[in-house]
């Protein structure tokens, strides 16, 4: 009877629960009451409800892998442990690892079956039977401790088991985790070197653009210049000498100061001759398109020769020399014109003074437009534009002279400068008389004459220094004509273009035969 006792106390007992919350603790629950060897694989997280009552342990992890879609197989190499998975799962998932195979818990050993004793065998019977059963509850006893120490090992397995499958998912989470942070990064990079290229591109287009601007316009710039080139060794301009165009030559215009024009036969002019203190000399055949104009000499025409425009002839050889030295010689020009003016109180309007005058006048003005064309046309638009502002600036700037040069004189360093602007100053005066003449030469009907450039500059002059002759009106023209004029010079700064725009200036760059 003893024997039966100790088998029904090491016999399974039933399972009852009564749970709810996450799957698998259910399932552990379950595996701890029942004393059984589980490996869940998976995360089994799941809400569940559990309530058992006196149920085996198998029959409990059967009831819930039918409730719950879950597969449980007993191990092939271990009979005593049961794995439980998902239904359909191939394999061991990602982040769980493999679970160790827990060694079956050895059978317990069978209790010896306990002799009948003897009912009628006295106080020795008695002492043997009670020794006996001591023995039987001792060999129950080490069995019992046996099967702690089986379920010890078996809960440590399962804490190992446990412990792993949250080693192995923090390990999953902190690889994922670098992984992004790793993608994260790349990525910015990525962008960054992206952006740096764009920047480059924008950069080098950028570049190239204004490469390509740049020769753009030094392309253009070179071109103008070779045109105003050519155009300058179209012209012949001498300075104390004769200019000869020689046979079959074809230039724009021929103009000598102090020595005569010559134009051979067969060579054609296609402005104007002029020569200031020498003759302008027409050999057979010579064409001048333009006008032949002589100052202080005469225009020799030969036969077959031609003047599209008009000639010209205005004084003899005598006053041509005399001329052709006030030019050169500025001090005996000045004597020259205070015996004009003494004359002009015996006489009334000395005629040599007024020619003298318009000499220099008119070759100041053609030569500006000879080797400035294009600094006179902008000086001459101002003029033409606002005529009344330029007045009161240059009235305002020629008020301003005077403190100017006295404040350099005071400062002594100052003194050459204010030389050089006096000196700028008697230049800039009869240059704006000049344009001053061109601007109303253009405006006077000249009738049948063709009007060219020398015919509009001597109409211009000649109207112009008439009205000087007016008593007390004259002096108002004259400073009428000086504020125009002046004022048109320093707002475009003597005819400078705007800043960027090429200008080849014949001025600098003329050549002087």
């Amino acid at each position: 009877m003893s024997s039966m006792l100790v088998m029904a106390a090491l016999a399974a007992s039933p399972v009852s629960l009564q749970y709810e919350g996450p799957l698998k603790d259910a399932i552990k629950q379950i595996a701890q009451k029942a004393e059984l060897n589980v490996v869940v694989i998976g995360e089994l997280n799941e809400p569940a409800q559990v309530n058992l009552n006196g149920v085996s342990g198998e029959d409990a992890l059967d009831t819930i892998a039918d409730a719950y879609g879950l597969e449980v197989k007993r191990s092939a190499k271990a009979s005593g442990v049961w794995v439980i998975r998902k239904a359909g799962a191939g394999g061991v998932a990602a982040v769980a690892p493999v679970m160790p195979v827990i060694p079956a818990i050895p059978p317990i050993p069978p209790i010896p079956v306990i002799p009948s004793l003897p009912m009628n065998q006295g106080p020795n019977g008695a002492e043997q039977m009670r020794a006996e059963a001591d023995e039987a509850r001792a060999s129950a006893e080490k069995l019992r401790a046996e099967a702690e120490v089986a379920r010890e090992k078996l809960e440590s397995m399962r804490s190992a088991s446990q412990d792993a499958r949250d080693a192995a998912r923090e390990a999953y989470d902190e690889a994922r985790e670098r992984a992004q942070e790793a993608a994260d990064e790349a990525r910015e990079k990525a962008q960054e070197a992206a952006e740096e290229a764009r920047e480059q591109a924008r950069e080098f287009a950028d570049a190239a653009r204004e490469r390509a601007d740049a020769a753009r316009d030094e392309a253009q710039a070179k071109a103008e210049v070779a045109q105003a080139q050519a155009e300058l060794r179209r012209q012949r301009v001498s300075t104390g000498g004769p200019v000869t165009v020689e046979k079959g030559q074809h230039i724009d215009t021929a103009v000598a100061y102090g020595g005569p024009v010559i134009v051979e036969e067969g060579a054609v002019v296609e402005g104007d001759a002029v020569a200031f203190g020498g003759d302008v000399v027409l050999k057979d055949g010579a064409i001048v398109e333009g006008d032949a104009v002589s100052f202080g000499g005469t225009v020799v025409r030969g036969e077959n020769s031609v003047v599209n425009g008009e000639s010209v002839s205005m004084g003899g050889s005598g006053f041509g020399q005399t001329m052709a030295r006030n030019m050169v010689k500025t001090q005996r020009t000045v004597k020259h014109l205070e015996h004009s003016e003494e004359d002009d109180e015996d006489h009334g309007f000395g005629i040599a003074r007024f020619l003298l005058e318009f000499a220099v006048l008119f070759g100041l003005g053609f030569v500006m437009m000879m080797f400035a064309p294009q600094r006179m046309k902008a000086m001459e638009d101002a003029i033409r534009a606002e005529p009344v502002k330029n007045s009161v600036v240059g009235f305002l700037g020629g008020l301003a002279v005077f403190p100017l040069s006295l404040l350099l004189i005071v400062t002594v360093v100052g003194i050459p400068v204010a030389l050089v602007l006096w000196m700028a100053l008697a230049v800039a005066l009869p240059v704006g008389l000049a344009l001053t003449a061109n601007v109303i030469g253009e405006r006077i009907p000249t009738g049948k004459l063709r009007k060219t450039q020398a015919l509009i500059l001597a109409v211009g002059l000649l109207v112009m220094l008439v009205a000087f002759e007016i008593p007390v009106l004259g002096w108002f023209a004259l400073f009428a004509v000086l504020s125009v004029a002046f004022g048109a010079m320093i707002r475009t700064r003597f005819g400078q273009p705007p800043k960027g725009t090429p200008v080849l200036d014949p001025l600098m760059t003329a050549p002087v035969l």
